[in-house]
């Protein structure tokens, strides 16, 4: 638990909430998650979570407002 608060606080010590989020990467349906964190002019994070234990998904196909139509073409 020791290493696990360490870490934590060392995360933590990067402000990374203020931190501006230039690429965001969901690969093999959530396995893989990388999100690409500017530091400065010359350099850039990249945090990635791998074989993730659990991805939910939610979704609204009538979110832009309007139906979507299906048509058969001849």
């Amino acid at each position: 638990m020791e290493k696990i608060e360490s870490l934590q606080e060392k995360i933590d010590k990067t402000e990374y909430w203020d931190m501006k989020i230039l690429d965001f990467q969901i690969n093999f349906l959530g396995d893989e998650v990388s999100m690409w964190i500017y530091n400065d002019a010359d350099t850039s994070w990249r945090v990635s979570f791998l074989s993730c234990y659990k991805v939910s998904y939610e979704t609204d196909a009538t979110w832009r407002g309007r139906t979507v139509r299906m048509y058969r073409y001849r």
